[in-house]
């Protein structure tokens, strides 16, 4: 699997291996990218799953020029008016707007998530692999699914984009913001990154019982990072993210994000109708003035009244229409061919005995 490049100067290219049988060395030799016009944007469409690197210091200008002869293929992978975002990027910066920004980085998260497993399964392998000697880690990818005791363990993880705020301009403590929507010229001119560790979040434990994150992240369990509301962060050492490819990294955990609200002449727009339909929900809320027990009975009155008409209902008409559409195709089945359809657990109506 070959390397895209995105270079400072503005070049988008592939980098090779080649190996010197006579001096046993290799090289790696970086060759440009076929501008559309020679392939017709083949060969760039070949490289969508490859591993992507940027040169050291480039900046959001500089990315968008790597990509800008491709712009009408992105503009189909991105889903977004991508020429616009390059002429964006070499726009002056608004006036009175302030460079608060480092850097922005490209990071990815991992999310632990379970569900109940019936019957029970083998403890899984630890889903950590520390490398030897180190107190850097890797995920087990080997698997997305792991089981382990009464759960299935499920792990995903994915791409996205923020800004890190300079020092001194951080308030209340925030060291990130998003870029969610934000004009690429507030950014053109400082480094874009891609990180090469990673965080991971373990929904499986509630912040009180810490003693279950044991029972998935054997034998290495890490340390808790920070835990609140039944949300556990880790930070084993160090985090290894597996290899960025371009499509996952930068197509959707940047240019996802920044082209939110479409191509930046509709930017505002976008925003203003979101704004608009989110006033919606400033309206008056209901009067608080009853007391707390009249409330609490009035709510248990209605609550005792829909499940009334619940059972009601069901008494009535006891099968869903998915049921009812699938009882129908069993009765069809039998008649077609009787004696065939099984009902290991009894006629679905009756009380009577597994057919």
């Amino acid at each position: 699997m070959h390397t895209l490049l995105l270079c400072t100067d503005g070049v988008l290219r592939v980098r090779h291996h080649v190996h010197d049988r006579a001096r046993k060395r290799g090289h790696h030799v970086e060759i440009p990218v076929p501008h559309p016009a020679e392939d017709n944007g083949a060969r760039f469409l070949s490289l969508l799953q490859s591993e992507v690197v940027f040169d050291p210091g480039l900046t959001g200008l500089q990315l968008f020029r790597c990509l800008e002869p491709w712009s009408e293929i992105m503009s189909g992978i991105a889903l977004l008016d991508f020429a616009a975002f390059p002429r964006e990027a070499a726009a002056p910066r608004p006036a009175g707007e302030d460079n608060d920004l480092l850097r922005i980085e490209i990071a990815c998260t991992a999310e632990i998530t379970a569900e109940a497993s019936d019957p029970p399964a083998p403890s899984p392998e630890s889903l950590f692999e520390r490398i030897p000697g180190t107190r850097t880690y890797t995920l087990n990818w080997g698997s997305m699914t792991q089981r382990g005791g009464a759960h299935v363990l499920r792990l995903e993880y994915g791409w996205s984009s923020h800004g890190i705020v300079r020092p001194d301009s951080r308030e209340d403590g925030i060291t990130r913001v998003g870029v969610l929507g934000t004009p690429v010229n507030l950014w053109a001119d400082i480094p874009v990154v891609i990180q090469p560790d990673m965080d991971i979040w373990d929904h499986t434990a509630e912040a009180r019982e810490f003693g279950k994150l044991a029972h998935f992240l054997n034998p290495a369990s890490p340390e808790v990072w920070e835990a609140r509301e039944g949300l556990l962060r880790l930070h084993p050492g160090r985090l290894l993210a597996p290899k960025p490819n371009f499509f996952d990294a930068v197509v959707r955990g940047l240019f996802w994000e920044v082209g939110f609200f479409g191509a930046p002449d509709r930017r505002e727009e976008k925003v203003a109708e979101i704004a608009e339909a989110g006033a919606d929900f400033d309206e008056p809320g209901p009067d608080i003035s009853e007391s707390l027990e009249a409330r609490e009975a009035r709510i248990r009155a209605e609550i005792a009244a829909e499940e009334a008409a619940e059972r009601e209902r069901e008494l009535r008409e006891p099968f869903s229409d998915r049921d009812q559409a699938i009882l129908a195709s069993a009765a069809e089945a039998e008649r077609l061919r009787p004696g065939l359809v099984r009902y290991p657990s009894g006629r679905p109506g009756t009380s009577g005995r597994a057919e």
